[in-house]
């Protein structure tokens, strides 16, 4: 498919409002194959036993990349630098699970108890290079850059990862109203990096105990009320610029919530306020995106709230409100405080749903409004991107139990936004106005 790093913006944070901009050539693409294989098995030993496994294999190759990156804009406000970076890359992963579920009983507590062991293997070779092109108008781009220049190597490294993980989880009934849940994970993770382009060998070796807990209350049959720990850990494939492996992602969530039922089995509320912690967290290399750099601590703070059912008869309601308080909490390279790229502040949708099912069976109208915040374009918050709304709507009509013929519109305004914000030469716009008619049958 064609190769489209997106739009780019001045270190004023100009940028052009036009989704059909392209600052690429008609010889930038990128070529990709995935296979996947799976399998899953599970069988009750006893009334007390259940054994399930698991296996994945997966094998992906991107080669005939051909991509044009845009390096940033001149004083002069409008000229584009350029460079094509041709990569390959060829993985292959394997994942294999056990588990045993056992249902027990040690006094008055009820248990589920889950035990597993799990392995994942997983490989990738990379090989890149990088050639300067010509540059482009801002505004005015004429295109004809030499097709596919002659590149030097700039990365050729072969990475490989096992992990060997263990767990065990206990779901607790502790009385008719009070419900827990504990598990423990541990995680080895070896890891080697073969740099043959500066003849480099690097190797790691990380281990973790990870935890999680839960706990439920639920006063009455509508009502659940919770609070949840859980640290997470995560292995990451890539490496800096100066050719060191990523540390693995440690992470820390505190999370308190609710689940009303508003009208018993017709409209129900979620509400949470969570906290989310992440050390070593890799983020794209603002200088070469083929590379990553890890930021020492991110924090998010937040609050949701859904409402989702039925609020009349034919009527149906599905509504999200997300505040988000998002920051660097610890590092050496940014300013503590600051925002992280992409994340608004708020963010929200309304969708409101009507079926005619008195005046014409099957014929059913939708339409709502998203609504998302501002967001940073980098982590030393140089702008913002700026937020967007917009308004969608579907028209649906059932023949039968199997046979639906639907027609959804998305930004009906054909308004102008900017929905992927990665770095300041790395913004994606959103759709223009499309639309879809879409069969459905159902055998």
């Amino acid at each position: 498919q064609p190769f489209d790093r997106g739009l780019i913006a001045t270190d004023e944070g100009v940028y052009v409002h036009d989704a059909r901009r392209y600052f690429g050539e008609s010889w930038s693409h990128t070529g990709a194959r995935k296979t996947v294989a799976g399998v899953v098995g599970q069988r009750t030993v006893a009334p007390w036993l259940t054994l399930r496994a698991s296996g994945r294999y997966s094998d992906a190759r991107v080669q005939d990349h051909h991509a044009v990156d845009l390096q940033g804009v001149d004083d002069d406000g409008r000229t584009v630098r350029r460079r094509i970076t041709n990569r390959v890359e060829d993985s292959n992963d394997l994942n294999l699970r056990l588990d045993a579920i056992v249902d027990a009983t040690t006094g008055t507590l009820d248990h589920r108890l889950l035990a597993g062991v799990e392995y994942t293997s997983a490989e990738m070779a990379f090989d890149s290079a990088r050639a300067n092109i010509g540059p482009l108008d801002l505004y005015a781009p004429v295109y004809g850059a030499t097709p596919v220049p002659a590149a030097r190597p700039n990365a050729s490294y072969v990475y490989d990862a096992d992990m060997r993980s263990a767990y065990l989880q206990d779901q607790l009934a502790l009385s008719e109203r009070w419900k827990a849940l504990v598990s423990l994970r541990y995680d080895a993770v070896e890891t080697t990096q073969h740099d043959s382009l500066n003849d480099t060998l690097l190797r790691t070796d990380d281990r973790e105990l990870s935890m999680r807990g839960g706990l439920v209350f639920q006063p009455d049959a509508r009502t659940s009320l919770y609070a949840s720990y859980t640290e997470s850990f995560q292995p990451q494939q890539g490496q800096t610029r100066d050719g060191l492996p990523l540390s693995p992602e440690r992470g820390q969530q505190i999370e308190i919530g609710a689940k009303l039922e508003l009208v018993p089995e017709r409209l129900a509320l979620t509400t949470a306020v969570f906290q989310i912690t992440k050390q070593d967290v890799a983020t794209e290399d603002p200088t070469d995106p083929d590379f990553s750099v890890l930021t020492g601590e991110q924090r998010v703070r937040g609050f949701e709230v859904d409402i989702t059912g039925e609020i009349a008869r034919h009527w149906r309601l599905l509504a999200n409100v997300s505040l988000l308080d998002p920051e660097i909490t610890r590092d050496n390279l940014h300013a503590i405080g600051n925002r992280l790229v992409g994340v608004p502040r708020y963010s929200g949708r309304l969708w409101l749903h009507h079926d005619f099912q008195d005046l014409l069976p099957g014929f059913k109208l939708g339409g709502g409004v998203t609504v998302v915040g501002a967001r940073q374009v980098d982590l030393d918050n140089s702008f913002d991107i700026a937020g967007y709304t917009t308004l969608d709507a579907t028209a649906s009509y059932a023949f039968n139990d199997r046979l639906e013929l639907s027609l959804r519109a998305s930004n009906l305004t054909d308004r102008f936004f900017v929905e992927g914000v990665q770095a300041s030469n790395n913004l994606y716009p959103g759709m223009p106005r499309a639309y879809a008619l879409l069969l459905r049958a159902r055998f």
